[in-house]
């Protein structure tokens, strides 16, 4: 059960010391007889926390339709790995207008200047020379 798993996450700690601190809340709570859904979303207010409010909301939907946490939990994988992929997507995009000033700023002045005054210079010296 979902529950264990928080509880069980929470006592060997995550290596995250915010994080750690929200499972901590939540384990509080959820210890003192809060609903593990209730709890989760007053640690999320608390620390403003909009992942785990999520997280909390969509387990209480899940126990008012009767539907397991696992399926929920692979749609919300899911779905974070969509948003992940959409935002390596975008930083991906900005790549090559970096690029183009990169191209513009440093290697069309060394071409310029290792190749083309060069060849001006050279065709220059064969009319006049």
């Amino acid at each position: 059960p979902i529950e264990a798993a928080v509880v069980s996450i929470a006592q060997r700690g995550t290596g995250s010391a915010p994080l750690d601190a929200l499972l901590e809340h939540v384990t509080r709570d959820y210890t003192l007889g809060v609903p593990l859904a209730d709890a989760m979303a007053r640690a999320a207010r608390d620390a403003d926390a909009r992942a785990l409010a999520d997280l909390a909301a969509r387990l209480e939907r899940t126990r008012d339709l009767g539907r397991g946490a696992l399926p929920m939990l692979q749609d919300l994988r899911d779905e974070l790995r969509a948003a992940e992929r959409a935002r390596a997507l975008q930083a991906a995009s900005h790549v090559e207008g970096k690029l183009t000033f990169v191209l513009t700023l440093c290697y069309l002045p060394a071409l310029a200047a290792l190749v083309i005054i060069p060849l001006f210079v050279t065709l220059l010296a064969g009319l006049f020379g």
